[in-house]
C-alpha cells in the first residue's frame, strides 16, 4: 500500500556521512549506480553522490513500502530520473545536491522540481547574469553588494533550474526564458515562462535558506491552490 500525499514533501539531508554508513548505502544502489559512482574521480565526490542517491532511495521507499534497494528508476530523454512504471507513477519526485547538502521534493501527481546551491563568490557574477538572465534580473544584482548578491544570484539561478527540472527540460531549456520576481534576496516567484505570463499561474515556487550558506527553490505545478509543504530534516 502506498503512501498517499496531501501536499508537498521537501527533504534536507547531510551528506557528510561516516565511512560505515556510505558503505550501507552503496549496497542499496543498482548496478549502474554503482558505475557511475566508481567514475567520480575524487572519493569527496564518490561519497557525496552515494550518500544522495542512497538517502532518495530510503524516502522513496518509505513512502512506496519498499526496501531501498528495491526502487527502481527509469529516465526520460533528457536524463530526469522517474519511478519505474511498475511502481507509482503518480508519486513525482526530484533530487538536488551541492556540497555536503541535498535537497528533495516529493508530490503526489504534480510535476516537482528542486535545485540546491552553496552561495559563494561568483567570478564574473554580473558577467554570468548578463549572458543567462532576464534583462531585469541582472539589473537587480546590479543594485546589490556583496554578499547579499551571491544570495540573490543563486536565489534566481536556483528558481530557474527548480522550475526547468520540473518540466523536464533542464538548463537546455533556456534559464533566459523563465523570468523571477525577486525581492531583496529572496524569490517571490515566477514572472513569465518564454514571454508567457499566463504559464506562470499554473506553477509554484518558494524559494528558502535551508542553512545560511545554501539557497534552496521548489517549482511545483500547482493550478488550484497556494503551495503546501513540510519541510522535514533527513537527519533529525
Amino acid at each position: 500500500m502506498y503512501k498517499q500525499l496531501t501536499n508537498v514533501q521537501i527533504w534536507v539531508k547531510n551528506l557528510d556521512l561516516p565511512p560505515e554508513q556510505i558503505q550501507t548505502l552503496e549496497q542499496t544502489l543498482s548496478d549502474d549506480e554503482k558505475e557511475r559512482a566508481i567514475r567520480f574521480r575524487f572519493a569527496e565526490h564518490r561519497r557525496r553522490f552515494i550518500a544522495a542517491r542512497g538517502g532518495l532511495r530510503e524516502i522513496l521507499g518509505d513512502y512506496l513500502n519498499l526496501a531501498p534497494q528495491d526502487v527502481k528508476f527509469e529516465y526520460n530523454a533528457k536524463g530526469k530520473p522517474l519511478l519505474c512504471s511498475s511502481l507509482n507513477r503518480e508519486l513525482q519526485f526530484n533530487v538536488s545536491h551541492s556540497q555536503d547538502l541535498a535537497l528533495y521534493g516529493v508530490a503526489q501527481s504534480q510535476k516537482i522540481g528542486v535545485d540546491l546551491e552553496y552561495v559563494r563568490t561568483v567570478k564574473d557574477l554580473e558577467h554570468i547574469a548578463e549572458r543567462f538572465f532576464c534583462p531585469s534580473e541582472a539589473a537587480i544584482l546590479k543594485t546589490l553588494s556583496s554578499p547579499e548578491r551571491e544570495k540573490a544570484f543563486f536565489g534566481i539561478w536556483t528558481a530557474k533550474e527548480a522550475y526547468l527540472k520540473a518540466t523536464g527540460e533542464g538548463i537546455a531549456g533556456g534559464l533566459d526564458q523563465v523570468e523571477v520576481s525577486i525581492a531583496a534576496t529572496q524569490v517571490q516567484g515566477l514572472k513569465s515562462i518564454f514571454r508567457d505570463e499566463q504559464v506562470v499561474n499554473q506553477w509554484r515556487l518558494w524559494s528558502f535558506f535551508p542553512t545560511p550558506d545554501y539557497v534552496a527553490t521548489i517549482a511545483v505545478e500547482d493550478v488550484d491552490r497556494a503551495l503546501s509543504k513540510n519541510l522535514f530534516d533527513f537527519n533529525m
